[in-house]
């Protein structure tokens, strides 16, 4: 004969009427959800609140998540990816200027598309900021702003990288040409 052990239920406090962000809890639900505490090997029942939104929509909430993780029904993550969009949208920055960033709405997002010459000068900046190797190493001051770095070393050709002449010296018009990527691999070669 196998005993079968009936799961005791823990008692939870009513919040019918309590609000939650935008939450405002209508009533329990027969319905229950199962849960593993944490370092617990059994599974625990939970109560499912009916909750109404302010904006009118009414959403199954466990009571786990009332305690403060959610907020609202959805639409506030909503308008809080509308706010950033909207700000993306806003070309203030003086990057935008030159032309090699704009924005692009793809599926419904914003996304900020780049030329392949600026990902190289932003790259650029990124391995002169992080070089803990070589920390003499740097950039031409007038290369901070991509427009002069454009000047010097013009629209970046396809299948090449940024490189130097003379590998010991700092990153600067004179010491900076595009090579192609196969290149240093023949060089290199017996």
């Amino acid at each position: 004969m196998t005993v079968v052990k009936k799961e005791r239920e823990k008692p939870v406090r009513d919040k019918t009427g309590m609000r939650f962000g935008r939450l405002v809890v209508i009533g329990i639900s027969r319905e229950k959800y199962r849960y593993k505490s944490r370092g617990s090997r059994r599974y625990n029942t939970g109560k499912i609140y009916e909750c109404k939104c302010d904006c009118g929509n009414i959403k199954m909430i466990n009571n786990m998540s009332l305690s403060g993780n959610t907020v609202s029904c959805g639409c506030y993550k909503k308008e809080l990816i509308e706010k950033r969009n909207n700000l993306k949208i806003k070309s203030f920055h003086p990057s935008f200027r030159h032309g090699h960033i704009e924005n692009r709405k793809i599926n419904g997002k914003i996304k900020l598309k780049v030329t392949i010459t600026y990902a190289s000068w932003n790259s650029l900046k990124g391995k002169i900021r992080k070089n803990y190797y070589r920390p003499e190493i740097s950039m031409a001051k007038e290369w901070d702003d991509f427009k002069n770095f454009l000047e010097d070393m013009g629209e970046k050709p396809p299948y090449t990288r940024l490189s130097r002449h003379d590998k010991d010296d700092d990153y600067y018009k004179e010491n900076c040409y595009w090579r192609p990527i196969g290149e240093r691999k023949k060089k290199y070669k017996k």
